[in-house]
């Protein structure tokens, strides 16, 4: 499991999907949770945020995948400029 069995990432995760989803934050601020929780694995988070971008693949949530999939394209040219977006090492 990519949380470690650890209950607070898990809890973690649903939450920021669950705000985003109910339009309460962001895309970046969800990929910043989900980048976080995976313990700033960027092949992992990449992953997770596809999934999740596809989870929104109806005509109505097609802004919702659009913004998600922007914020990782965002993120990796950001990991590619300057490393670890979070300024940890």
């Amino acid at each position: 499991m990519l949380v470690n069995d650890s209950s607070v990432k898990l809890q973690s995760f649903r939450s920021a999907v669950r705000q985003f989803r109910s339009n309460e934050s962001g895309a970046k601020d969800m990929l910043d949770t989900v980048y976080n929780v995976l313990d700033r694995d960027i092949d992992a988070t990449s992953g997770v945020m596809r999934e999740i971008a596809g989870l929104f693949d109806g005509e109505a949530d097609a802004d919702k995948q659009r913004s998600v999939l922007e914020a990782l394209n965002g993120f990796r040219v950001e990991v590619s400029l300057v490393g670890d977006p979070s300024g940890q090492r």
